[in-house]
């Protein structure tokens, strides 16, 4: 399931508790019978036990607003399987659960293809919706880059939004501003960071070669034990912060 703990704004009903008062099968509080009370909100074993009418109080039942930015920039196109390929199937998945809950879900593909832009397309619940999402992302691939300080923009779209990222997070830029502009708005973050095994622990032997991607930036190293324990050491601090 996916949720939220801040109540949502959506007044689509779905299966996600809200703050707010309404229908649903959880009770959140009681109070006294007034006369126009809906009868079938009396709790019978109450009035029962201390013979006064009580009413049960019921959270609201809200859609949450959720929005899944999948990074289809050049660095994604590496490792085997790809990131890019793993990512994928991960946003699909999350997409079905989405949609399976009644949630509102957009969709953005952020990299050089959308020319600057960042467009989304908002998404309703049904069986026909969930093969265009897998339709559509079976169409992309990855090549360009992504403009992360761009991403600070959609801040003013996702107030109290659940916003999932995944990306490689590459080039290793400080988004700590760009994260805070999202959680500033209220919004929701979850970083699904996505490396591939060979980034993770990679062949140090021969003379290897880092090489970006993106900005086509080419590092040659000399293998050794100290230059794979500096790697080592250097990628744990960059993904720890």
């Amino acid at each position: 399931s996916i949720q939220a703990p801040v109540a949502q704004h959506s007044l689509a009903p779905a299966g996600h508790r809200s703050k707010e008062l309404g229908q649903s099968m959880e009770i959140a509080d009681f109070r006294s019978y007034v006369q126009g009370d809906d009868l079938r909100r009396l709790d019978w074993r109450l009035l029962a036990k201390f013979d006064q009418l009580v009413v049960r109080l019921f959270f609201a039942q809200r859609a949450l607003r959720i929005a899944i930015l999948l990074d289809c920039s050049k660095s994604m196109d590496f490792g085997s399987p790809r990131k890019f390929d793993f990512a994928r199937s991960l946003a699909a998945c999350l997409a079905i659960v989405a949609l399976n809950g009644r949630h509102e879900l957009r969709m953005f593909p952020i990299g050089d293809r959308n020319d600057g832009g960042i467009p989304a397309t908002l998404l309703v619940s049904g069986n026909t919706v969930i093969a265009d999402v897998v339709r559509r992302l079976r169409t992309m691939d990855p090549r360009g880059k992504v403009d992360w300080p761009g991403l600070s923009r959609l801040a003013l779209h996702m107030r109290n939004d659940v916003v999932i990222l995944v990306s490689d997070c590459l080039p290793p830029a400080d988004l700590s501003k760009i994260f805070g502009a999202l959680a500033a708005g209220g919004a929701q973050l979850l970083v699904i960071h996505t490396l591939s095994p060979e980034e993770s622990s990679p062949e140090f032997s021969g003379s290897p070669v880092l090489r970006d991607p993106e900005s086509g930036r080419v590092i040659r190293i000399a293998a050794s034990a100290s230059a794979a324990e500096a790697y080592g050491s250097r990628l744990l601090r960059w993904r720890e912060a």
